[in-house]
């Protein structure tokens, strides 16, 4: 090759590549855009559609048609769909990997096709039940629909003896102990995926006999008792399974009787008095009755309540309402209450008695005793983490326990209550405590603060807990580099294709360039609102644009020297290859964002920009 000809191909390769570069500048100037104008779904809907429309023009222009004419059709076909599969191939595997976050509709996507498949493996636990057999799909899935999967981390408590209102419970993935409290708690039973437990205490609606703790990480269904028994109304198929089962079930005689320690004409009694509650559809209710000796004790205990601000000196009417909530529960001199690092889901009011708590982290400190009064295991309750310390019954202990969904209600029901908690976050402390007491990041500590202030005040939400924000760390922990490489996947077909189509004229079709930057423009402002509200910083979102501009216009470089000497051939199976990648982007994901974003006004839009990009092909020209 003679300098002349080497000059006039690095000059070539050169404007490939800043004509690369600006049919991608679109892309931070995207970005850049959320910082002044916060655009609505339907305007972002509008621009979405708009640029789909350009991109079809474009490609059915100046990718397709120049094939045809060359009568290539065969290379051409088979390129679209070469590069339509291997489009789908690689993006679901970066899909699986985090990259779904990029855009509401690939996220819905993600999120419908993994509950697809959680429920059939739901429907397949729901035959391992008794009464839960031979139901017709509808039935099923009504029961699908109330049933909640929670994550939980290794060793915590799903629920300890006496816990009332009892759930349904079925093991998803890892494994969960059944515990004897008569033999200090002794793991009697380990239960795998598809099991099922405390259904005993679920149908008679009697407290749990037995504790259950996971035996390593577990993710487990959860069934609501009293969301169950609403069920039974519009489910007559499930009403009559569990009727037959109480009335027939040796089973559940033997567990009243060896479990409940029941006389055998008590639990013949209470199984007739279950058959009728659930012929009305109802729970028979198991909690104690609180009388006014109960409730005066619990306030008087409520009062004197100290180190958590959140509850103390409350107004009468909320403290009430507070004690309402509150269970008694007797510990032995000398047991445990909770043990260190166990998963926390409530917190203590010592009524009497004392409490000693070790930290089995610091030598060097003496147990911390409380009295009367003292609340303890507040923060590990209200962050939802693992218990710091250890607490044990210095003698015989009264307490008053709070469970964490009842702690949610209160907050949600009394705007007081709601006010204090806001103070107490704004305050640092539970960062704080998050920080050196679970060793959490400072900014994933801050996240969970600013993400529990957000939510006071919604009324379907309740606060988050920091083993939820754990479990979604490890799940999308390389989120931001499968973000990234699903974009650049989105924009190797049209990189490669400027290059290649430049070795054939030194001119960019003008309809091409205009597609591609209106396409990439709303595509930048769509994702780059569902990046930040994943957490990631403006910063971090601009350079991840940024850089794909400079990846553009390195691919259209790379293109333009691949491509020099193609063939006829090799270079339609080229175009085909991008064609069918850059329309499957379009139908899987632009056209979908925009219709989910702004409805039937997307065809009209589509359209509105195929014309366009038709318009700059006759300027071109």
């Amino acid at each position: 090759m003679c300098a002349k000809e080497t000059v006039f191909m690095e000059a070539t390769v050169l404007y490939a590549f800043l004509v690369g570069l600006a049919s991608a500048v679109s892309l931070p100037l995207g970005t850049l855009t959320t910082l002044f104008w916060r655009l609505s779904n339907k305007s972002l809907s509008l621009l979405i559609a708009f640029g789909a429309g350009a991109l079809l023009a474009a490609l059915t222009i100046d990718l397709v048609v120049p094939s045809l004419e060359a009568k290539e059709f065969p290379m051409m076909a088979v390129g679209c769909i070469f590069g339509s599969l291997l489009y789908l191939g690689l993006n679901s595997l970066i899909n699986n990997r985090g990259g779904f976050l990029r855009k509401t509709s690939t996220t819905l996507s993600y999120f419908n096709r993994h509950r697809e498949r959680k429920f059939a493996r739901l429907a397949q636990s729901f035959k391992r039940i008794p009464f839960l057999q031979e139901l017709p799909e509808s039935e099923i899935r009504h029961l699908a629909a109330i049933t909640k999967l929670k994550e939980y981390p290794a060793g915590a408590l799903l629920y300890q003896k006496g816990d009332t209102p009892p759930k349904l419970y079925i093991v998803d993935e890892g494994a969960v102990q059944l515990l004897d409290p008569r033999h200090n708690m002794e793991p009697f039973l380990r239960l795998g995926p598809g099991a099922s437990f405390s259904r005993m205490a679920f149908i008679t609606g009697l407290p749990n006999a037995t504790a259950a703790r996971t035996d390593g990480q577990c993710s487990v269904w959860i069934i609501d008792q009293e969301e169950f028994f609403t069920l039974l109304k519009t489910a007559p198929h499930l009403k009559e399974n569990l009727a037959e089962f109480l009335s027939s079930s040796e089973e559940v005689k033997n567990y009243l009787i060896e479990r409940q320690d029941m006389e055998k004409s008590d639990a013949d009694l209470l199984i007739q008095k279950a058959i009728v509650s659930v012929r009305h559809s109802r729970p028979l209710c198991s909690t104690m009755p609180h009388d006014s000796v109960r409730l005066n004790r619990a306030l008087s205990a409520l009062q004197k309540g100290c180190r958590f601000p959140v509850l103390e000196n409350l107004p009468h009417d909320i403290a009430e309402d507070v004690a309402l909530h509150l269970e008694l529960r007797h510990y032995s001199k000398k047991e445990v209450i909770y043990r260190f690092s166990e998963y926390a889901d409530r917190l203590y009011l010592i009524d009497k008695g004392n409490v000693t708590m070790i930290d089995q982290t610091d030598k060097t400190n003496e147990p911390l005793h409380l009295g009367p009064g003292c609340i303890f295991g507040a923060l590990s309750m209200l962050t939802g983490a693992h218990h710091a310390v250890a607490a044990m019954a210095v003698d015989d202990v009264d307490l008053w326990i709070l469970k964490r969904q009842d702690f949610d209600a209160l907050i949600r029901r009394h705007k007081e209550l709601e006010t204090r908690l806001s103070a107490f976050l704004i305050s640092g402390k539970a960062k704080e405590y998050l920080e050196l007491r679970q060793n959490f990041n400072p900014d994933i500590a801050t996240q969970w603060t600013q993400k529990a202030l957000g939510l006071l005040g919604n009324a379907n939400r309740c606060l988050p807990t920091a083993e939820e924000m754990n479990a979604q760390l490890r799940e999308h922990k390389n989120a931001p580099l499968a973000i990234w490489l699903g974009i650049f996947l989105d924009g190797i077909p049209e990189s490669l294709v400027i290059g290649a189509m430049m070795t054939k004229t030194p001119m960019i079709s003008l309809s091409l360039l205009a597609g591609l930057f209106l396409s990439n423009y709303p595509e930048a402002l769509s994702s780059s609102a569902g990046m930040r509200q994943q957490g990631m910083s403006f910063r971090n979102v601009f350079l991840i644009w940024s850089s794909l501009t400079l990846m553009t216009g390195i691919g259209a470089a790379i293109g333009n020297m691949l491509f020099q000497e193609a063939s006829p051939h090799l270079f339609s199976l080229t175009e085909g290859i991008a064609a069918g990648a850059m329309l499957t982007v379009t139908a899987e994901t632009m056209l979908p964002e925009a219709y989910l974003k702004g409805g039937s006004i997307t065809g009209l839009t589509t359209l509105l920009g195929f014309l366009c990009a038709l318009l700059f092909k006759q300027i071109g020209n």
